[in-house]
């Protein structure tokens, strides 16, 4: 039986009657619950974009990570040197010269927001022979962590009669830890494990939470042929589910197990030797969607400054970079502007990164 759902961004919307049964974080269509309850809870938030596996759980980790990344399109399957590959491609790791912290916010239409905080450095003592694409050797292994984190609010309950049952929210999380590994010069393998958890607050009788919790795995693989250019390859949500149990919930309650589908995403990543521009080249497939390209370009307009731009899902992202030596550590502000299909407005990315 169908139930009432609407998602609201600072009004009041008609409802309707969903066909799924499927709340959506990056989708608008209403979904239904039974009885006032959200039993459609036990379902993931997904996209605004269908066709590319938006009614699918686990969407908040397919709408683009990282301010820096947006505005090139995503295609970070082969960028070097960056806390974003922790998500991206986990064997570029092997590629971060230091520690570094990230962290950026995203403004999205109708009530959402989706963030990220990462950590990566390298480990390990440094490879006689590998060396990095910006020179210098290379450690033999690294690692990266990060929490991503997507919530909505201002969801309105509705029980079958259309009578308001109360003002909801919902949120997903991703904590993940990736490792990478130097087998044979030039070439690495890496691997990230992602603990999910998924929360809609108030919903049980006693004012608690239902929630669910899951577990997933990406594989990639990362090499440099030559100074320069890098080829990146990872595959994604390996074993990702959500495992719901709304049996305490109401009386028709039931265990369901959400997969999420299984990906992959090939890259090629060029810089010119003097850093001043580089330009990136990624296809990518999913399961339940055609393959997808995705490109973009970083240009130095002068020291500090960077114009980026990019194309994803025919949809073009642009943005900009400011970076400025404070207290002898790497300080950059990253923001970036994309045109979400099938959304109301444009997506605004704030970032922030700081190289110790």
């Amino acid at each position: 039986m169908p139930v009432h759902w609407e998602l609201r961004a600072g009004r009041r919307r008609e409802v309707s009657r969903a066909r799924s049964g499927r709340l959506s974080f990056f989708r608008t269509r209403r979904i239904g619950m039974l009885g006032g309850l959200v039993t459609c809870a036990l379902l993931p938030i997904s996209t605004v974009f269908p066709a590319g596996g938006g009614g699918k759980a686990g969407a908040f980790l397919r709408l683009g990570i990282g301010a820096e990344p947006v505005a090139m399109g995503g295609a970070f399957a082969a960028v070097a040197n960056t806390v974003y590959s922790v998500h991206f491609n986990p064997a570029a790791l092997i590629s971060v010269s230091g520690p570094k912290l990230a962290a950026s916010y995203a403004l999205l239409p109708l009530d959402r927001q989706l963030s990220f905080l990462g950590f990566a450095t390298s480990v390990g003592p440094r490879s006689p022979s590998g060396k990095e694409v910006g020179g210098g050797e290379r450690p033999r292994a690294g690692v990266g962590v990060a929490w991503i984190r997507a919530g909505v609010e201002e969801i309105d309950g509705r029980d079958l009669d259309g009578r308001h049952t109360g003002m909801l929210s919902n949120s997903e999380n991703a904590f993940v830890f990736g490792f990478a590994l130097e087998p044979r010069r030039g070439l690495a393998l890496g691997i990230a494990g992602k603990v999910l958890y998924n929360r809609f607050p108030g919903l049980m009788e006693d004012g608690s939470a239902v929630t669910s919790q899951g577990f997933g795995l990406d594989i990639g693989a990362y090499a440099e042929p030559f100074r320069g250019f890098s080829l990146g390859l990872c595959v994604d949500n390996l074993n990702a589910h959500y495992t719901w149990n709304t049996q305490g919930l109401w009386e028709h309650g039931s265990t369901k197990t959400d997969r999420f589908p299984r990906g992959w995403r090939l890259g090629a990543a060029y810089r010119d030797e003097g850093k001043r521009a580089m330009m990136l080249l990624q296809l990518e497939g999913r399961e339940g969607s055609d393959l997808r390209w995705a490109t973009g370009g970083e240009w130095v307009v002068f020291d500090g400054l960077s114009l980026r731009v990019g194309i994803r899902r025919n949809r073009p992202g642009i943005g900009l970079g400011v970076a400025q030596k404070l207290f002898g550590r790497e300080f950059a502000l990253d923001y970036a502007l994309f045109a979400e299909p099938e959304a109301p407005g444009a997506d605004h990315w704030f970032g922030w990164q700081l190289e110790f």
